[in-house]
């Protein structure tokens, strides 16, 4: 068993001592901050309790805009349900917005409607150049092949015609030489055949005579001056030209053989590459060559003249697709431009219909706040106690109780008027009837001014203080709107305060310039009569 140490026990103790302390100095202070807490959210929601309720007394003064009436217990705020009123004139809005809002739907759907109609038109005509663009390429490309082809005929006919013509030239000079050769020869043979007889014939002479001359003188006389012996050695060189011709002959007609056997070796080949042996046969079929060359070459000549045709043809179309093409550029450009055209008076319409909205929210704000001056001056004159007052006032004034056509109007349009609120359609109404009661207040408030005026002219004498011809139920009646409007006049403007405050002091000062008068007469009438009576 542990014995029981006094100083680790007080050590021990002094610590939850100064533990119990620190614990208490926090809970003494969390307290302390949560009274200043609970204070501070106190605070707050009295604060807003009073906010609250100053929010609520300013939205009841809003709605209740100043309204006074005899029976408080009767009084609702605006004289009308706001609720129905606010509904009904966002219900109004609602309307107004909607109604613009399909105009530009409308204004919409025609814009897309054209823009359509429009693209239409463009995707028809780009089909109708598509096409007319592959024709035109289908129809280059086959005039390209046919000119590629008339071009390689072209070149075949030019070849075999230059080879006709030189064909038949050479025929035409081998044919001429031949001639020539063979009337040369023919002529040569003849004369060398005459020649060579007439040589032979004196040959024969010379001969003869030489033996005879050797007969009978029995030998042979060699003299160079003899004329057997010149004709001798002429014959000798006329023999050697005559062999030199023989050799030339010879030789022009080996030629001869050699250009004849050429010619038989390319008829032969002729034949062999044609298979037919016939000449005249050959010669049909050359003249129908020729015939068909010919006749080939006209059809090229037409060919030409049609490709001819064809180039002015397609000069033509080039021409048409190139003023094609400048006029759908044109139509390009002002598609461009009308669409653009159209963007800017979207754009401005646009615009024009976020400025009308703005004024329009402007004025409705305008009309709002006039509306809500209007109601709040038509229940600070009490303009909704003018029915009553001028019912009293009818009452006891007899005749000059007013004209009951124009106040059983008033009471109907009053009616009418409290069970719609001041909006917009009804202000100027609202206008009349305050109208009405300032020009009532004024005349009231002049009468009496007039009466304070006349009590101060009169002197206290003994008497009556009335005729006895002038009762109490004489009443001044006050100018009304009627008397100065007719039906025509409600749609008209209303007047500025400045007109009414000087039409109400230009007649209010008409009819006491007409009443002073009679009123001084009367005056005079009772001095008269305090005088009689004073005398008596």
């Amino acid at each position: 068993m542990a014995r029981f140490d006094p100083s680790k026990t007080s050590a021990i103790i002094s610590e939850l001592q100064n533990k119990g302390d620190v614990l208490t100095k926090d809970m003494v202070l969390q307290r302390k901050r949560l009274s200043d807490l609970d204070e501070a959210i106190k605070q707050t929601e009295r604060e807003i309790r009073r906010y609250r309720l100053k929010t609520k007394h300013a939205a009841i003064d809003v709605l209740n805009l100043h309204k006074f009436t005899a029976h408080p217990a009767h009084q609702r705020a605006d004289g009308v349900n706001p609720t129905h009123i606010a509904d009904q004139r966002q219900q109004e809005i609602l309307a107004r917005l909607e109604i613009r809002l399909n105009k530009l739907l409308i204004r919409r759907s025609e814009t897309e409607n054209a823009n359509s109609s429009l693209k239409e038109e463009i995707n028809q005509l780009r089909r109708k150049r598509m096409n007319s663009d592959a024709i035109r390429r289908t129809l280059e490309n086959k005039l390209r092949a046919k000119q590629q082809q008339i071009q390689d005929l072209m070149e075949v006919s030019a070849l075999l015609n230059e080879e006709r013509e030189a064909a038949v030239e050479k025929m035409k000079e081998i044919n001429r030489k031949n001639e020539e050769e063979h009337l040369s020869c023919a002529n040569e043979c003849s004369s060398i055949d005459c020649y060579v007889a007439e040589q032979n014939g004196a040959l024969e002479e010379s001969i003869a005579k030489a033996a005879k001359d050797v007969k009978n003188n029995g030998f042979f006389d060699d003299d160079p001056n003899d004329p057997n012996v010149l004709e001798e050695k002429e014959l000798e060189k006329l023999e050697f030209e005559l062999n030199t011709k023989e050799e030339q002959e010879t030789t022009y007609l080996r030629q001869i053989e050699g250009k004849i056997e050429t010619y038989e070796e390319s008829f032969q080949e002729l034949k062999r590459v044609s298979g037919i042996d016939d000449i005249e046969r050959l010669v049909d079929i050359f003249i129908k060559n020729e015939e068909e060359t010919f006749s080939l070459f006209n059809y090229i000549q037409q060919v030409n003249q049609d490709i001819e045709k064809e180039l002015e043809v397609r000069a033509k179309t080039e021409q048409q697709i190139k003023k094609y093409q400048d006029d759908q550029g044109e139509e390009e450009q002002q598609r461009a431009e009308v669409i653009k055209d159209l963007q800017d008076q979207r754009e401005r319409a646009l615009e024009s219909v976020e400025e009308y909205e703005d004024i329009c929210m402007d004025a409705q704000r305008m009309v709002a706040k006039i509306s809500k001056l209007v109601s709040n001056l038509f229940f600070k004159i009490q303009a909704d106690q003018m029915q009553g007052g001028r019912k009293s006032d009818a009452g006891g004034g007899g005749a000059g109780g007013g004209k009951p056509k124009s106040l059983g109007r008033t009471e109907s349009r009053m009616t009418m008027l409290t069970g719609q609120g001041v909006t917009e359609s009804n202000i100027l109404q609202y206008m009349g009837i305050i109208e009405q009661r300032a020009v009532e207040i004024i005349s009231e408030y002049t009468k009496k001014m007039m009466q304070k005026e006349v009590a101060r002219a009169i002197t206290p004498l003994s008497g009556p203080s009335q005729p006895a011809e002038f009762g109490a139920s004489r009443s001044l009646r006050p100018p009304e709107l009627e008397d100065d409007s007719s039906d025509d006049e409600d749609n008209l403007r209303p007047l500025s305060l400045d007109s009414i405050r000087s039409q109400t002091h230009d007649k209010v000062t008409q009819h006491l310039m007409s009443s002073v008068p009679r009123q001084n007469k009367q005056n005079k009438q009772r001095s008269k009569r305090r005088s009689y009576n004073s005398s008596m």
